[in-house]
């Protein structure tokens, strides 16, 4: 009781402590509190922020007037582009116009002008049709005069007949070639009527072509648009983009815009549109390439704005680096003494943080060696500490707790209290849980013994004393306490249980066996003196028997004398009717007394009620030894003939409970009995290697 007095007046003080500790952190500093580095960073800015901002002022005046340069050099390229294009269709133009006025087209027979077609067709390297005003073809440059020609309707064919004019079209599937092209068709005009439909026809990689005779920068792309916006030529990905609508189309005829390529690349846009062909002639300058020289003046001059900085400021920042850096060595030091571990020494510019942290190293290595004294204690002691802290819910056990819980030392049961808890026995993890969280500021200790399952399947018994520290509100802040192992006290006082009411009963035992034996030995006994004699004999060897299972009960046994000394009572009159069948097996003291016991039992009854009861009876006893995963196993048959009838009790007795605790229980087996007619048959299975639960490995 004085030692949880004094605990709890411990634990009051802590909690004080912590409460005061918890104010001081929550009251607001009305000082202001800045670091060396700070002050020492305000003064630089306020000599560098001038330079920085008259640097900034520059460096806008440049890029506005690079930009500028840009924009005035793409307009020139889409001014040129629109030229070179310009100058092709204007010929090609001028020809059909002069093909439109020949008097061939007025001759019945156009064979003539067939001819005239093909020599055009050779001169200017592309296609000239003829075709009525219904879109019927009546001359093709391409197909020998005289072959039937199909009938073919254009888009623009409305427009030039409408406005008799010379028409440059948009771009449209070829319905032969199915081929993406433009077409100039212009009108043959005969008394103010349109005649016939001339024309002209051009793939969009002839429109390349003529867009790759200007010469532009690396980077820049040179494109032209139809009058719907959609690509008729491209320096650069034509093959992909020709014939499909783009994603800008400007809304002036002239201008520069910031804008997305079709592949969501931004650019810098300028256009201009032709007067004669009525296409979006653009030349367009991807932004990187705009922006990279702007930002690699930004650079430069930001560069000389640092070297200004770090030139003006590298004496005091000098100065504030070692003070700073010898402070966070000192802080480092004390991290490491708080995290328990040990602290290196300290060797820095300025001589008191030297001073602290030699300070510091031998504190922490008396902490330290005091831990190591500590956990050998706890080890040699069988017992491992534990501390649980609300604020991040992680649990701390000491080192000794690997050993003693049977796992490693990163296992999920040294830190997780889930995993703990699931190693609990299932029936003691309510109570455990239920006792561990009932504590209050008014009762803040408590104690427990519980079952925890190794994982190799060993059972130990646990005992924890907890403390619990509270705030002001009543919340935990944490639990400290020890856990003890205390397998070998529980299993001795189980064992001491066992053996008073195996004491009680065996008192009654005996003297029936007593009694048994009496009967036995007056049937053969040929005068009184031989019935004394018998008697006598008889009961001496119970009593060895008794001895070799309580004196002896710390040496090794064999397994056929504890049968020996079990069955000696019966020897003279059943002594040719036993037999004991099996391997010479060294008992360890704790299987030998379990395994007594039970033959005590088994022999007992059959002294009363089985096979030795009669002179007709006989007893069979074999056993043999298995090895396997979990260690060495001994078998026993036990097999009872020519006795009284026999029938299956109605009820479990004394005996057979105590068969199934000492067997199952004491030596992890099993106990299977069977009530044949002609006897009983006992199938007894025990381990041999019974853990040392007292065991420990090396201390931490």
């Amino acid at each position: 009781m004085q030692d949880v007095s004094a605990m709890q007046n411990v634990g009051r003080e802590r909690e004080t402590s912590l409460e005061r500790f918890s104010l001081e952190k929550t009251m607001p500093d009305k000082r202001p509190a800045f670091s060396t580095r700070t002050y020492l960073l305000a003064l630089v800015l306020a000599l560098v922020i001038p330079n920085l901002v008259f640097t900034g002022y520059v460096l806008m005046r440049y890029a506005g007037a690079e930009r500028l340069r840009i924009e005035e050099q793409a307009a020139v390229e889409a001014s040129n582009l629109a030229a070179a294009v310009d100058l092709r269709v204007s010929g090609l133009i001028e020809a059909l116009r002069v093909l439109a006025g020949s008097s061939n087209l007025d001759e019945p027979d156009l064979s003539y002008f067939h001819r005239r077609a093909v020599e055009m067709r050779n001169i200017m390297g592309r296609n000239i049709v003829l075709r009525d005003t219904d879109g019927q073809q009546i001359v093709n440059a391409r197909i020998p005069w005289g072959e039937p020609l199909p009938r073919l309707v254009l888009p623009a064919d409305a427009s030039v007949k409408d406005e008799k004019q010379t028409v440059v079209s948009s771009v449209f599937p070829s319905p032969v070639s199915q081929r993406s092209m433009v077409t100039i068709i212009t009108p043959v005009l005969r008394e103010q009527k349109t005649k016939y439909l001339l024309g002209v026809a051009m793939e969009l990689e002839d429109v390349r072509l003529l867009l790759s005779e200007v010469s532009l920068p690396l980077r820049h792309i040179g494109s032209i648009l139809d009058q719907q916006g959609v690509f008729v030529a491209r320096t650069r990905d034509h093959e992909i983009y020709s014939g499909k609508p783009a994603n800008f189309v400007p809304a002036r005829s002239t201008g520069v815009a910031n804008t997305f390529d079709i592949d969501g690349q931004p650019v810098l846009t300028a256009w201009t549109t032709s007067s004669i062909t009525g296409w979006i002639v653009m030349s367009s300058v991807p932004r990187n390439d705009v922006d990279t020289p702007l930002i690699e003046a930004f650079v430069v001059l930001a560069g000389m704005g640092i070297v200004t900085l770090l030139g003006s400021t590298a004496l005091a920042w000098g100065v504030g680096d070692r003070i700073s850096s010898s402070l966070r060595s000192l802080s480092a030091a004390g991290a490491d003494l708080g995290a328990r571990k040990r602290t290196n020494p300290i060797h820095t510019p300025v001589a008191e943080v030297n001073e602290i942290g030699q300070a510091l190293r031998e504190a922490g290595e008396r902490l330290n060696d005091y831990e190591e004294r500590l956990e050998k204690a706890l080890w040699a002691a069988g017992m491992f500490s534990f501390e649980w802290t609300r604020h991040d819910d992680a649990i701390v056990r000491s080192a000794s707790a690997a050993a003693l819980m049977g796992v490693g030392a990163d296992a999920p049961e040294i830190y997780s209290r889930s995993a703990f808890r699931a190693r609990i026995h299932p029936q003691d993890q309510d109570r455990f849980w239920r006792t561990s969280m009932e504590v209050t500021p008014q009762h803040p200790d408590y104690r427990i013994e519980y079952r925890y399952i190794r994982p190799g399947g060993e059972t130990m018994w646990f005992e924890t004393s907890g403390y619990a520290e509270f705030d002001s509100n009543g919340q935990s802040l944490r639990v400290t306490g020890f856990t003890t192992d205390v397998t070998a006290r529980k299993q001795s006082e189980m064992r001491q249980a066992l053996l008073v009411r195996e004491l009680h009963h065996r008192v009654k035992n005996n003297l029936a066996t007593v009694l048994a034996v009496a009967n036995l030995s007056g049937r053969n006994a040929s005068s009184l003196e031989d019935y004394k004699r018998k008697l006598r004999d008889r009961i001496q060897s119970m009593a060895r028997s008794h001895t070799l299972l309580t004196e002896n009960a710390f040496q090794k046994a064999q397994i056929k004398g504890i049968l020996a000394n079990e069955l000696e009572a019966y020897a003279d009159s059943a002594g040719d009717r036993i037999t004991l069948e099996g391997p010479e097996i060294d008992l360890s003291a704790e299987v030998a007394v379990s395994l007594g016991m039970a033959f005590h039992e088994l022999a007992t009854n059959a002294g009363k009620y089985g096979s030795l009861s009669v002179e007709s009876g006989k007893l069979r006893v074999a056993w043999s030894m298995s090895k396997g995963d979990k260690g060495r196993r001994i078998h026993v048959n036990w097999r009872e003939s020519g006795g009284p009838p026999v029938t299956p009790p109605s009820r479990s007795g004394f005996g057979s409970r105590l068969l199934e605790n000492v067997i199952g229980g004491q030596l992890r087996g099993r106990v299977q009995l069977r009530f044949e007619p002609d006897g009983l048959i006992a199938e007894i299975e025990a381990a041999l290697d019974q853990p040392d639960y007292a065991a420990r490995s090396t201390p931490p």
